[in-house]
């Protein structure tokens, strides 16, 4: 009985998750994921996998030379002031309430959202549905909340490849492509690996990775990190994004090519745990800073980059002109992708 009173009690205090957007956000942790038991073993904590044979070798047209690590003390304070500026309840309070999209990632006591977790993974299939179900449906649902302009835009599932057991793919782009999705401007690739695949020293590797070698060059094989960075440009180059995810659920990595895709930047490891930010607060950041919004992560000038590159994508050229105020200096954020 005690229990019951308890329960009801904690509902009559918790909350909508979109009658406090922002602060939902700084709390919804990622549900806890378990593995099957019939799931390939982990590594050993702290080791490598040694299992991610994804199918690319060295080759010459990637352009990749170099990649940089956006600091965490850069990231965040940026990231919560964007975020402060765009998830207000006064905007939230314009739309009617018929047009709501609901966040799926439970964050009790606080805040009134059941929890149904799918089964177990025990397979890559499986462990897109917890990358789906939780943070891409929740980010969609807070874009779709806080900007009306992204209500034709969704996750969709990338066409499989050869490598369809080990590594998948979805994009942010608008929902006309979802058959055979591709990207463009705004979009935005995820990427996802199990971690029997990927552990977590693997992608800490892959973030920490600052150049890969794209001689034809048999005694210049590729070793782990440097297949998945690959892997990520050439899928990132089909799909035409420029900002990419990659994830293994436990922990997520944001990144950006540069405009000519010979730099990249991404992040440290942002564990499905953690908070300042979450992953949740990064993935609706990032998905932003790919469309172009006011306080979004832009990409860095970088020199000696070929000189007919596409541009980065503006709001502007995703949405009419008159259907919102940029926020921004149309030509300074042209210069992203001029030479310096």
């Amino acid at each position: 009985m005690r229990i019951n009173i308890y329960d009801q009690v904690q509902a009559l205090l918790s909350v909508e998750p979109l009658d406090r957007l922002r602060a939902y956000l700084s709390q919804a942790i990622l549900p806890p994921m378990k593995l099957s038991p019939k799931a390939p073993p982990l590594p050993p904590a702290g080791h490598h996998s040694h299992k991610n044979s994804l199918s690319v070798v060295p080759k010459q047209y990637r352009l990749l030379e170099k990649m940089y690590i956006i600091e965490n003390a850069d990231f965040w304070p940026v990231l919560n002031t964007a975020l402060n500026l765009h998830v207000t309840q006064d905007k939230l309070a314009m739309r009617d309430e018929d047009d709501f999209e609901n966040v799926t990632i439970p964050c009790q006591p606080n805040y009134q959202l059941a929890a149904h977790p799918p089964t177990k993974p025990a397979n890559l299939g499986q462990l897109c549905r917890w990358v789906s179900q939780f943070p891409l449906d929740s980010a969609q649902a807070v874009m779709h909340n806080i900007f009306p302009q992204t209500e034709d835009w969704s996750f969709s599932p990338v066409r499989s490849d050869v490598d369809e057991d080990i590594f998948e793919s979805y994009i942010w782009s608008p929902t006309a492509t979802t058959v055979n999705a591709t990207g463009g401007p705004g979009s935005v690739s995820v990427f996802v690996q199990p971690p029997w695949i990927l552990s977590p020293k693997d992608l800490q590797a892959f973030a920490r990775c600052d150049a890969v070698s794209n001689v034809a060059d048999k005694a210049q094989a590729y070793i782990s990190k440097e297949r998945l960075w690959a892997k990520v440009w050439d899928e990132c180059q089909r799909n035409n994004s420029y900002y990419f995810v990659v994830t293994t659920y436990w922990g997520w990595v944001f990144g950006a090519f540069s405009p000519g895709r010979v730099c990249a930047f991404v992040t440290g490891v942002i564990k499905a745990e953690q908070m300042y930010p979450t992953a949740l607060e990064s993935l609706v950041y990032w998905l932003m800073s790919a469309m172009g919004f006011q306080g979004g992560w832009e990409i860095p000038e970088v020199s000696g980059e070929p000189q007919f590159v596409e541009p980065p994508c503006l709001v502007g050229d995703l949405f009419p002109p008159d259907s919102f105020e940029y926020g921004r200096n149309r030509e300074m954020l042209l210069a992203i992708s001029r030479l310096s």
